[in-house]
């Protein structure tokens, strides 16, 4: 069902119907995580990760180092995935733009997540 039908009874387009005009917002809830999710970015580089590479060299055998090697692949492709997702498959369906600025945001995190599991590989 691609409308929606308020508690008055008026019928607005759905999340299939592209907005008319940037506001006013048919979907708030999504403007306000596209937000939150721009308050929460960060890059891999502000990670610190010295003492981990010291742990990586020092303390770990070559099977433990492995084994992350592996889990590492693992979380990358799987983000991978994810990002692929949100643009491929739900940014070609939902239409009002606070919504594809929402999942816009949500796939660029996922870039960022693919980003800093591959400093570790």
């Amino acid at each position: 069902m691609n409308a929606h039908v308020s508690p008055t009874g008026l019928v607005s387009p759905g999340l299939l119907t592209p907005s008319a005009a940037y506001k006013p917002f048919r979907y708030p809830w999504a403007f306000d995580m596209w937000k939150k999710q721009q308050q929460v970015h960060w890059m891999p580089e502000e990670v610190p990760l010295g003492e981990d590479m010291k742990d990586w060299a020092v303390n770990l055998t070559d099977s433990e180092r492995n084994l992350l090697t592996q889990i590492f692949r693992f979380f990358t492709q799987a983000d991978i995935e994810v990002q692929d997702n949100y643009m491929e498959k739900y940014g070609r369906v939902f239409k009002p733009t606070e919504v594809k600025m929402m999942l816009a945001s949500f796939a660029n995190m996922e870039t960022i997540h693919i980003a800093a599991y591959a400093l570790l590989l």
